[in-house]
């Protein structure tokens, strides 16, 4: 609790009130606790007062802590700039290879590139996403 508070009122943990930490505090036992285990996320004992990610999620993580997940796409949508600067250059300087390239095939491969690039992020994780369906039953 005293981390959380510290993290929403921007201070250091030592720094925080116990006004504020009584705040926090009251907030997850009463409400974001067990929502998250509801979701499945978390195991809460209100007895021991202790919560643990349930193991699938402590093993995986959240969908916004996969870094391989953002990373691989990243690394498609890095590549796919990188091309079409190299177009974009080699069409504006004028070289042997790219007389034949117009400005306007240019656009069109980069917004099609881009497009099937998206769609094809958003079918990935649209179908693989057990997380992402823990999220929806937590913010219900």
């Amino acid at each position: 609790a005293a981390m959380v508070a510290a993290r929403e009122n921007g201070t250091a943990v030592e720094d925080v009130t116990d006004e504020e930490r009584q705040r926090v505090y009251i907030s997850l036992y009463q409400t974001h606790l067990p929502k998250l285990e509801s979701a499945g996320l978390v195991d809460y004992d209100e007895e021991e007062r202790s919560v643990e990610l349930v193991p699938n999620v402590a093993k995986r993580g959240f969908f916004w802590m996969q870094p391989g997940a953002s990373e691989s796409w990243s690394r498609y949508y890095a590549l796919l700039g990188a091309l079409s600067w190299a177009l974009i250059l080699g069409l504006w300087a004028g070289l042997p290879g790219f007389a034949l390239v117009s400005w306007s095939a240019v656009a069109v491969f980069v917004s099609a590139a881009l497009l099937v690039l998206v769609l094809a992020q958003y079918l990935s994780e649209r179908n693989g996403g057990t997380s992402a369906d823990a999220f929806e039953a937590l913010v219900e």
